[in-house]
C-alpha cells in the first residue's frame, strides 16, 4: 500500500467513524423517554387529585428546550425522583407550545420560561414554583420541603380535621 493509498484509506475510516458517531448521538438525543413516570394531562391530574387528595407536580416544558431535555435525561430518570413523583405526587406534564396550556392556566400561572415546575395542592392552589433545570438532589429536596408538605396537608381539609 502506497503512502497516498494509506492516507485515503485512513481518511475514509475517519469519515465513516464520524458519521457513525453522529448517528448514535442523534438517536440518543432524540429517543423518547422511558422513565417509568406515568405522566397525566392536566385534566387527568385534577380528577385524580380530587379523588386522592394528593398534590400534583406539574412539569411545563417545551420539546425544543435544552434544559427540559436535560431534566428528562437526568432528573426524571433518577430513582429517588421517580419514586417520589409516583408515590407522593400526581405527575402532570404540559407542553407549553400546545393547547394543553389553556388561557385560564396561563392567567393563573404566568409562565415566563421553561422548564417551570409547579407543585399544586389537590384543590389547585400553587404551593411551590421553580424555573430552570434542577439536579435530582435539589429536586428531591424541593419536593420534600417540610413547609410545602405541611401546607399541602392543611389544604386537605378532611385530613386537617382528623
Amino acid at each position: 500500500m502506497t503512502e497516498g493509498q494509506r492516507s485515503n484509506w485512513l481518511a475514509r475510516r475517519i469519515g465513516i467513524t464520524g458519521i457513525g458517531l453522529t448517528l448514535i448521538a442523534a438517536v440518543v438525543e432524540f429517543r423518547p423517554t422511558s422513565n417509568d413516570i406515568q405522566w397525566r394531562t392536566y385534566d387527568q391530574g385534577v380528577e385524580e387529585a380530587k379523588a386522592t387528595g394528593k398534590p400534583m407536580y406539574v412539569d411545563v416544558y417545551a420539546t425544543w428546550c435544552g434544559p427540559c431535555k436535560e431534566m428528562d435525561r437526568v432528573t426524571f430518570r433518577a430513582d429517588s425522583v421517580r419514586a417520589l413523583l409516583t408515590s407522593a405526587y400526581i405527575p402532570v406534564r404540559i407542553d407549553i407550545d400546545t393547547k394543553q396550556l389553556s388561557d385560564s392556566l396561563k392567567a393563573n400561572w404566568p409562565i415566563k420560561a421553561v422548564p417551570t415546575s409547579l407543585i399544586l395542592a389537590a384543590r389547585g392552589s400553587v404551593l411551590g414554583r421553580r424555573v430552570g433545570y434542577q439536579h435530582p438532589g435539589e429536586f428531591v429536596a424541593w419536593l420534600t420541603d417540610s413547609a410545602i408538605i405541611a401546607y399541602a396537608g392543611w389544604l386537605d381539609y378532611a385530613a386537617a380535621r382528623q
